[in-house]
């Protein structure tokens, strides 16, 4: 059996499974590595001398490997689920990539274990995580209030601003998008996929972004590339 992308696209089940399990399996990485860079961030601020200790290269590995097993222990569940639903109706998905909510809601076993499933896998990652990095922020922010030099605070906040703007790009809309469909709320085609959109590609498009601007060397260059347009037309105002 194959199954439709926008009705144009065929893709074999089997290889269906793997994208779905692939995406699937990265966006719990991403939640989980997210966590561990929120208690990176906490020890380099609450305990700067003991962070050679704690954190490693042995621990960092440690943090990945634990962060892919869990997530593969999960997705094994998904996988299971998703050889189980019937799809009698129509093997179309309106999705640009084998989405599981999408072929739950067009296939033709109809039990609300399958969506429940998503919500309370995106509650146990989403709403957990972030509940740890809130809580991370706040005791560094905290602890930033008590630096009286005004530029370790500077580069305290500098540093939790841009990381959580992509933690909110990540968690805001795949939150809403996984969650609202187990709980009984129905969203238009077009809303879920564009909030898992969203979700799944503009964190990783914006992070080279976000993360230049910590860059002393690419914030002077900036500088200098709006002080030239600035001095030009005033050189061209006095010729």
């Amino acid at each position: 059996m194959a199954l439709l992308l926008f009705d144009t696209s065929p893709v074999p089940y089997g290889a269906c499974l793997v994208q779905m399990f692939l995406v699937f399996h990265l966006q719990i990485v991403e939640s989980l590595l997210f966590t561990l860079m929120a208690c990176d961030r906490y020890i380099a601020v609450i305990y700067p001398f003991r962070y050679p200790q704690l954190v490693t290269g042995r621990t960092v590995w440690a943090g990945i490997l634990l962060s892919n097993i869990i997530s593969g222990m999960a997705m094994t569940v998904y996988v299971i689920f998703v050889t189980e639903l019937s799809f009698c109706r129509t093997n179309v998905l309106p999705y640009c990539f084998c989405d599981y909510a999408t072929m739950v809601l067009v296939s033709c076993t109809e039990n609300a274990k399958y969506l429940s499933l998503l919500s309370t896998t995106a509650t146990t990652f989403g709403i957990g995580s972030l509940t740890i990095i809130f809580f991370s922020y706040s005791k560094i922010i905290y602890a930033a209030l008590k630096i009286s030099s005004s530029e370790g605070k500077g580069k305290v906040f500098n540093v939790l601003v841009t990381h959580l703007l992509v933690v909110l790009l990540f968690y805001l809309p795949l939150l809403t998008a996984f969650i609202l469909p187990g709980l009984g709320v129905k969203l238009s085609t077009e809303s879920y996929n564009t909030m898992v959109i969203i979700g799944t590609i503009a964190p990783p498009m914006f992070n080279p972004i976000v993360y230049s601007f910590r860059n002393k060397e690419i914030k002077n260059g900036i500088k200098k590339i709006f002080l030239r347009k600035r001095t030009i037309p005033e050189i061209n105002n006095h010729m």
